[in-house]
C-alpha cells in the first residue's frame, strides 16, 4: 500500500513539472491565440493572398486544440457528467467554479446549546464537538444473547467468498466499471488514468487489493 503510494505521488510531482515545462499555462495561450487570430483575421481581409490564408487556418487549428485542453480542465473543476461533448462555454464552467465554491462555504453554525457561532475557529469547534457527542459509545447493557433468535441468512459460502482473495478479473472489472470522467480522488487521479494505463500499473493495483485483503 504504501510503495503504491509512493509511485502515485512521485507519478503525480513529475506530471505536474511536465506539464508546466511542456505545456504551460492553457488559459493564458488560449487568449494570446484569439489576439493572434484577430490580428490575422485583419491582415487577411486586407489581403487575402495564400500566404495569410494559411496562417490563418494554421492558428485556427492551434487554437481549437488549446480550446479543448481548457474545456477539459474546466469540465473536471465543474464536475459536469451531463454536459455533451462539444459544448464549449467557458464563462458558464467558471459561474459553476465559483457557485459550488460559494456554497460549500459555511458562514455560521448553531452549536450545541442552539445559539450561532461565527468564525472559523468557532464554527470548527461546534462541529468537532457535535460528532464527538454523537459518535461516542455510550453505556449499554444489550443482551446478546438475542442474536441467536435469528434466523441465519448469510451461508457459510458467503463468508467463504467474502473472506476469498480478488482475482485479477475481479479486480480489473473493478478498474474498468469506474466512471472515467469522475471527479479524481484524493491520490489525484481520476478513473480514466487506471483504465488507460491498466497494462503498466496494474501489478501494483493487484499487489495493493491482496495485500489489503
Amino acid at each position: 500500500m504504501w510503495s503504491l503510494h509512493q509511485k502515485l505521488k512521485a507519478l503525480s510531482k513529475e506530471l505536474s513539472k511536465w506539464s508546466k515545462e511542456c505545456i504551460g499555462n492553457v488559459f493564458d495561450k488560449v487568449m494570446t491565440l484569439e489576439h493572434e487570430i484577430n490580428h490575422l483575421e485583419y491582415l487577411y481581409d486586407i489581403d487575402d493572398s495564400d500566404h495569410n490564408r494559411e496562417a490563418l487556418h494554421r492558428t485556427q487549428a492551434k487554437y481549437i486544440k488549446w480550446l479543448k485542453r481548457q474545456d477539459s480542465i474546466l469540465r473536471q473543476k465543474a464536475r459536469l457528467k451531463w454536459i455533451t461533448e462539444g459544448d464549449t462555454n467557458s464563462k458558464y464552467f467558471h459561474s459553476v467554479i465559483r457557485d459550488r465554491r460559494r456554497r460549500s462555504q459555511i458562514h455560521k453554525i448553531k452549536d450545541k446549546h442552539n445559539t450561532w457561532v461565527e468564525g472559523t475557529e468557532n464554527i470548527s469547534d461546534a462541529t468537532t464537538d457535535f460528532f464527538s457527542n454523537m459518535f461516542a459509545q455510550q453505556p449499554s447493557n444489550s443482551n446478546m444473547h438475542i442474536l441467536k433468535h435469528c434466523q441465519q441468512i448469510i451461508t457459510e459460502d458467503d463468508i467463504i467468498m467474502l473472506h476469498s482473495t480478488p482475482t485479477e478479473d475481479e479486480i480489473k472489472d473493478a478498474i474498468f466499471s469506474m466512471d472515467p470522467n469522475s471527479s479524481a480522488g484524493p491520490d489525484g487521479f481520476n478513473g480514466l488514468f487506471y483504465q488507460v494505463t491498466w497494462n503498466i500499473i496494474k501489478l501494483d493495483i493487484i499487489n495493493f487489493v491482496v495485500f489489503f485483503f
